[in-house]
Parts: C-alpha cells; sequence; structure tokens
C-alpha cells in the first residue's frame, strides 16, 4: 500500500526511481531538467534515456500553465535525433488562462511540424468547481497499456517473478 512519494516542490526527484507495476510495467520517473533542478540530474535523465535497451516509451512532462521552455525544445530535439519513442503530456491545463496563447505556443514550437510527431496529451491538475474530475488521465493510461503490448483493463499479474 506504499505510494511514491512526491512534492509540491520543483526539483524533489534527484534520482531515478522504478516502480514495478503488476510485474507487468516498470514505471521510471527520472529527475526533472529544469526549474530547481541540477546539471547533474539532467545528465542522469539524459543518459537513462541514452542507454536503456528496454526502454519502450518516454513521457515527457510540461507544464501547460508555464508552456513550452527552451529546455523542453532541447529534450524534444535530444529524443528526436537520438530516435528515443516520446509523448508529450501537458499538466496544469485547467491553470492555462489563455487558450489561444497556449496554442500559438505550440504551434510555434515546431513540436507539431516534426515528421513523426507524438501524441499529446493534456491534463489537468486538481479537482475544483470547475472541474470534478482529473481529464485525460484515463487517455494516459491507455496510451502507457499500448505502448507495452497490453489492453485497456489488463489486470496485474499474479505470478511471482523467479
Amino acid at each position: 500500500n506504499a505510494f511514491a512519494k512526491a512534492s509540491r516542490k520543483a526539483g524533489f526527484t534527484k534520482t531515478l526511481n522504478s516502480f514495478n507495476i503488476g510485474n507487468r510495467i516498470r514505471l521510471v520517473d527520472t529527475p526533472g531538467y529544469g526549474y530547481k533542478s541540477s546539471l547533474e540530474q539532467g545528465d542522469v535523465t539524459m543518459q537513462y534515456l541514452l542507454n536503456r535497451r528496454e526502454l519502450v516509451r518516454t513521457f515527457l512532462l510540461i507544464s501547460g500553465e508555464q508552456g513550452i521552455g527552451d529546455l523542453d525544445l532541447q529534450v524534444i530535439e535530444f529524443m528526436h535525433q537520438n530516435g528515443i519513442p516520446f509523448e508529450v503530456v501537458f499538466t496544469k491545463m485547467d491553470k492555462v488562462i489563455d487558450a489561444k496563447k497556449f496554442q500559438q505556443d505550440l504551434e510555434a514550437s515546431g513540436l507539431l511540424n516534426l515528421p513523426t510527431m507524438p501524441r499529446l496529451v493534456l491534463t489537468n491538475s486538481v479537482f475544483s468547481k470547475s472541474s470534478s474530475k482529473r481529464y485525460g488521465i484515463d487517455l494516459l493510461r491507455f496510451i502507457i497499456l499500448q505502448s507495452c503490448g497490453l489492453r485497456a483493463g489488463t489486470t496485474p499479474s499474479r505470478k511471482k517473478k523467479k
């Protein structure tokens, strides 16, 4: 019944954190590369992405509230040039004030012009009066399962690993 530790503060994740999900999926949370991160954290993440042969898909989380930054674009270019499969998850979309500006920034970023465009998943951050549900989470779960060759509704494996 243990959950992953999380913080509201940026820069909380310092190391690679691996989670075995039902003996079917291994999810790895990597340190961030932007605000309140260190060069070493970015290097750990980039080396992992380059060298992990079993890596099936990468999910790049970008705050919709803050928009796509220069470091995000550098990471996207790095993954694209190195053939690292990835999707982009925009978080905190409920905090985006100007949807037209968000769309213009997205178009200006060049992300939509990549030869193999990643899927874009928009999620909201909290439950509120205006948002009674976590939008985008079901789609994100579906994409994760699909990336691992599993069907929606897959249950955890009961077999113990030897």
